[in-house]
């Protein structure tokens, strides 16, 4: 059964005056050094193509947003059958801090709400709206491209997904049906085709785990498939700090 959502207001306007551009990583190595740089991937495969799951998806990004602290680096890309080379990165901005000494309090709060409505446009019509042209779900090579994302700026990092978490893919796929055995000879292999990224010291959060325009799985193949994800975030160096449909809250901005 689908969940039924309400969108809640957003807590904190300050962090939601982010300036939306398109633009790739590597045009902002001059920036200013993040506190925090959040990478969102968004999986827009055929198996997330309904309604109420676009509708979770967006609750999820208003959390994310909801819980960086100022000066955040956001990214957000989508998670399709060719991920790499489809890479256009819609949303990637840093966070502004709010400076008491050089700006109006009343004017930066005007700005700020103008902006989080045009944040979450982006993200609607740049990300969610888009739809896949074939079944496949390249969540591993999307997530390859992460150390990239997190060496272009800086900061403690962290990386939330958006997911049914079933990857459809050349390199991995049924998940559900990989023992502990074949779940290793499946990381071996992905090391050796350069898919294992260093994610020392990554925060990750897979989210909107296990609803799947699909169906979900047997309580079996949902264990494989979660035994998966967390070896293979292990593997990266990373912590699984979240695999759930949806999570209480984002505590993003802990130093924890």
């Amino acid at each position: 059964m689908k969940p039924s959502l309400r969108l809640v207001p957003f807590a904190l306007a300050v962090l939601l005056s982010a300036t939306v551009v398109a633009c790739s990583p590597a045009g902002n190595k001059g920036a200013a050094a993040a506190p925090l740089t959040a990478y969102v991937l968004v999986d827009t495969s055929m198996s997330t193509n309904s309604a109420p799951i676009r509708d979770l998806y967006l609750h999820l990004f208003e959390q994310v947003v909801s819980g960086l602290p100022p000066g955040s680096r956001l990214v957000v890309d989508r998670v399709t059958s060719d991920s790499q080379t489809s890479a256009t990165h819609p949303i990637n901005t840093q966070l502004p801090v709010f400076d008491p000494g050089s700006t109006n309090q009343i004017a930066f709060d005007h700005s700020a709400a103008e902006e989080r409505a045009r944040l979450m446009s982006a993200f609607q019509n740049q990300v969610l709206a888009l739809r896949a042209a074939d079944s496949g779900t390249d969540i591993l090579r999307s997530v390859s491209g992460a150390s990239d994302i997190f060496a272009a700026f800086g900061g403690r990092d962290v990386l939330v997904v958006l997911t049914d978490a079933r990857n459809v893919s050349p390199d991995a796929s049924a998940l559900g049906n990989l023992d502990r055995q074949s779940t290793a000879k499946v990381l071996s292999r992905l090391g050796q085709q350069g898919l294992l990224p260093s994610l020392d010291g990554v925060d990750v959060y897979l989210l909107g785990v296990g609803d799947s325009a699909g169906g979900p799985l047997s309580p079996k193949k949902a264990v494989a498939v979660k035994r998966f994800w967390q070896t293979y975030v292990d593997a990266t160096g990373a912590t699984l700090v979240a695999y759930t449909l949806v999570p209480p809250r984002f505590p993003l901005g802990s130093t924890s």
